[in-house]
């Protein structure tokens, strides 16, 4: 039992497949049981390895790629996108080992329930809205969104919003903490959050993302930290 408890659950059970066939048959040639020990240590290694790649991800520290970012993040123009005192939990920061990589490499990820309120980072003019898929529909080009374009030229874009959850128009005029939106899962159906990002040169989806600071939150000087909290304070 002990010899048990130190082996992955996969291979035990494989190894109880592999009993009950010697229980049922006569014997195995010596090739096929070095095929057995084999695929067993193959089996062990994969494991072991997705175990390390998940500590990796969890551990896995922002200021290894992006640098210092937010070195006063209280004299930045952006402030987080949900009301003075809220509080969620990025899940998914800075380059990420997931889906934050390439031109997404400076998106923010927050776990929001349902319906949650999103407001403005910035004050801005709304130059894009999405809002007719679905919180089942999967696919970026299925996510619903909102872009505001603000005075020195950069896009922030809020995504995975629910159906019909925008509550601003193309045109209008917002100012910094309005309400512009209703969260949702929209393009990734398995999680209810907002995907928050700002890019400097276009709006679309293609469009490489640029590294900001939120001026009402606890210090982050290499981005939101993955797995970490942070309140909405006032500003």
């Amino acid at each position: 039992m002990i010899f048990l408890k130190k082996i992955s659950p996969k291979v035990v059970s494989f190894l109880i497949i592999v009993y009950l066939s010697f229980t049922f048959t006569s014997c195995y040639p010596t090739e096929v049981v070095h095929e057995i020990t084999e695929e067993v240590t193959t089996i062990e290694e994969t494991e072991l390895k997705t175990e390390e790649e998940v500590t990796e991800e969890i551990n896995y520290p922002p200021k290894a790629v992006a640098g210092e970012i937010c070195q006063s993040h209280k004299k930045s123009e952006y402030v987080l996108p949900y009301p003075v005192g809220t509080t969620y939990t990025c899940v998914q920061g800075y380059v990420g080992r997931t889906y934050h990589k390439g031109v997404f490499e400076y998106a923010v990820d927050f776990a929001m329930p349902m319906g949650s309120i999103v407001t403005a980072v910035r004050g801005g003019r709304i130059i894009f809205i999405e809002e007719r898929f679905s919180d089942e529909d999967f696919g970026i080009e299925k996510a619903n969104v909102v872009v505001i374009l603000h005075p020195d030229s950069t896009f922030g874009r809020y995504v995975h919003l629910t159906k019909n959850g925008a509550l601003v128009e193309v045109g209008q005029t917002v100012a910094q903490g309005d309400t512009i939106g209703l969260s949702g899962s929209s393009g990734y159906p398995s999680m209810s959050h907002l995907h928050f990002d700002v890019v400097k040169d276009c709006p679309q989806s293609n469009c490489q993302t640029i590294p900001i600071c939120f001026k009402n939150t606890k210090p982050h000087p290499y981005g939101l930290v993955t797995g970490e909290s942070y309140t909405a304070e006032l500003y």
